[in-house]
């Protein structure tokens, strides 16, 4: 097993499980991926040597699971034991789609939509019917937890939120011709930690309070914290309490002590990011994350010259962005063409202390 300062701020290319192998334990702060999903594309040629360690175009979606599993098993190991692991996992329906046509052109394109044709529906089983959605990321999930893995939270990545009864929505997703189900439109991000306590910087990522939050708070507060409620003894951290009483009581402009006492409102866990022009890195990757995403769970769960890696790096977002926030990173990616975007993504970023 190598030093950690072998594979720093490193672009790595080859087949993320047998490289994470050589990672020492305990060495990583943070790790923020997103593996290809099941049955949706092909990132290499046939004729590639790496071909065979690809995933997403296992024949059996049990095959899939059980490598994800395996990788994410190995992603823990290499976590320290304060660090945090945010996993992005899609879903898809068993049914053989033939969205799209086929493409004289393009094999590869042709050889995806001959899997969606052909795998999606081939095996029966009681999860295994068409038209089902498979619910890998929540079977991946609690094979986790069935190795004895914490999954700290599971985050929704919203694309497009409807409003109703307005009849409006907000963001965007892509457009899907089905009549008997709604349109799909979010991810699942699972946050996976190694212990009890883990770096996790609430304060990098708050929103604004909304003046309704504050407003509901004020009264309700005032009424806890006098002196002749009953159960105001039995309170933790009473000083803190008569302390916010007494602003309550005597400050005029609640909205904006709230504001300064509360410093913010944490985050939800149901998060919609920026959307970005999937063109925005020329010849690039076809999923690369939004660099919004990327930021922000770094900024929550990685300290300042700690490592970031990204297992399943693409055209290497994560790490032009952990570059750029001045922590370090590691990225690693099965094809050498999105292995060497990266790299020249990376050469054209600064470091703050660069700025």
């Amino acid at each position: 097993m190598k030093d950690i300062e072998e594979f720093k701020n490193k672009i790595i290319c080859g087949d993320s499980f047998s490289i994470l192998k050589k990672i020492p334990d305990n060495s990583i702060d943070c790790i923020i991926t997103s593996p290809p999903y099941w049955s949706c594309r092909s990132y290499l040629p046939e004729t590639d040597e790496n071909k065979k360690f690809e995933i997403g175009l296992e024949d059996h979606p049990q095959e899939y699971i059980d490598k994800i599993v395996e990788i994410s098993l190995e992603c823990i190991r290499v976590l320290k034991k304060t660090g945090v692991f945010f996993l992005n996992l899609g879903d898809v329906f068993y049914t053989s789609s033939h969205q799209g046509g086929t493409d004289r052109l393009n094999k590869e394109f042709n050889k995806i939509y001959n899997h969606r044709v052909n795998i999606r529906g081939k095996y029966k089983d009681n999860w295994l019917q068409q038209k089902g959605r498979l619910l890998l990321p929540m079977r991946i999930a609690i094979e986790l937890q069935n190795r004895g893995v914490i999954i700290r939270d599971v985050i929704i990545w919203a694309k497009k939120i409807t409003k109703y009864p307005e009849k409006t929505s907000i963001g965007t997703a892509m457009p899907f011709p089905v009549r008997d189900r709604l349109l799909h439109a979010f991810e699942y991000i699972f946050q996976i930690v190694k212990s009890k306590k883990y770096y996790f910087d609430l304060s990098q990522i708050k929103t604004q309070i909304k003046r309704s939050s504050s407003l509901s708070h004020q009264n309700p507060m005032v009424e806890a914290y006098k002196e002749d409620n009953p159960h105001k003894k039995t309170m933790a951290e009473v000083e803190k309490f008569r302390k916010r009483y007494s602003i309550a009581s005597q400050v005029k402009n609640w909205n904006i002590q709230l504001s300064k006492e509360l410093s913010g409102a944490n985050p939800t866990n149901v998060l919609m990011f920026k959307v970005e022009n999937q063109y925005s890195v020329p010849s690039g990757h076809y999923a690369k994350f939004p660099t919004s995403l990327a930021e922000f769970f770094i900024l929550a769960g990685c300290p300042k010259d700690g490592i970031v890696l990204d297992p399943f790096c693409g055209s290497g977002t994560t790490c032009v962005v952990a570059k750029n926030l001045g922590r370090n990173y590691i990225g690693i990616d099965l094809n050498p063409k999105y292995c060497e975007i990266a790299e020249k993504r990376l050469e054209n970023t600064q470091s703050p202390l660069a700025l």
